[in-house]
């Protein structure tokens, strides 16, 4: 009988937790689609990951057809709006330096421009989007489920062991990131990305539990800093050797800034290393499977 109560209680645990994630999706979808900002286009790529955080999971304990296809549907949305965002932020980072480096004023129009042409195609394929197809997919994931765990349960442990599994790997990835090599600090922080979803989904599994939610984001906004002046340059970078009305010597005093702003926050990010282990704790491991 305590069997058959452990595998109905992760069962109600997957079918919520999928359950919330698709409605969330959903309902950010719909409001992107009727006021299309933003901040509705923040939110619906947040569910997104959510989403596609829940979905990893589930793979990673019981794989199947439908959860691959969903994946690789949301995750062709996602993509969609990578470059909206990353255009977004990059304008919002030169209004801070703008009146500072009058120099990059055309590329700040042509990233105005980059905006409005992404926002139209955006909005345009918005509509395309095949929710039907997605809310089947889930239908028969959770079906699939249902059959997965009762076939081979898995305790509360186990998907919590997951979860520390991988801030040990953004632990590693950590100890192993240096200043001259950047894909070794975005290694980390798309590491810390999936770590910290997982952990908000397995909170809604122990509620009571209190899990570092404010030092994670913070830690996150750092790497993300980091991800979007990295951005910055590099298409700065590409305009400038597309461009010929000014001329490349002109723009090395903002690279300077840019780099200067690069500096402060890779140091940022290494001085965090005290800080770390507090993201995660043993405790939050059942010292007794119900």
């Amino acid at each position: 009988m305590a069997e058959e109560n452990q595998k109905d209680k992760i069962i109600t645990f997957f079918v919520n937790a999928l359950e919330k994630v698709f409605a969330n999706y959903s309902k950010r979808y719909n409001s992107c689609i009727k006021n299309f900002s933003d901040d509705s286009v923040h939110d619906l790529r947040v569910s997104i990951r959510r989403f596609t955080a829940l979905l990893k999971l589930l793979e990673s304990l019981y794989p199947n057809e439908y959860i691959s296809q969903l994946k690789r549907v949301i995750k062709q949305q996602l993509k969609a709006f990578s470059k909206l965002r990353d255009t977004d932020v990059q304008i919002g980072n030169l209004k801070d330096v703008i009146h500072k480096e009058p120099v990059l004023y055309t590329f700040y129009n042509s990233l105005l421009k980059n905006e409005t042409d992404l926002i139209n195609g955006i909005q345009e394929s918005l509509p395309d989007y095949n929710i039907i197809e997605i809310e089947g997919l889930v239908l028969f994931i959770r079906m699939e489920l249902k059959k997965q765990i009762y076939a081979n349960p898995v305790s509360e442990n186990q998907i919590i062991m997951i979860a520390k599994q991988a801030f040990i790997r953004v632990f590693d990835l950590y100890e192993e990131a240096n200043a001259e090599d950047l894909d070794s600090v975005h290694k980390v922080r798309l590491a810390f990305k999936n770590y910290r979803y997982l952990m908000e989904i397995i909170q809604t599994m122990e509620p009571d539990t209190k899990y570092n939610f404010e030092a994670m984001k913070e830690f996150q906004t750092i790497l993300g800093n980091i991800q979007d002046n990295v951005s910055l340059l590099r298409d700065l970078q590409s305009f400038i050797s597309f461009q010929w009305e000014i001329p490349d010597d002109a723009y090395k005093p903002a690279i300077e800034v840019i780099m200067k702003q690069r500096d402060e926050l890779l140091k940022e990010f290494f001085n965090y290393r005290a800080r770390l282990d507090a993201l995660w704790d043993d405790s939050y491991f059942k010292k007794i499977d119900n």
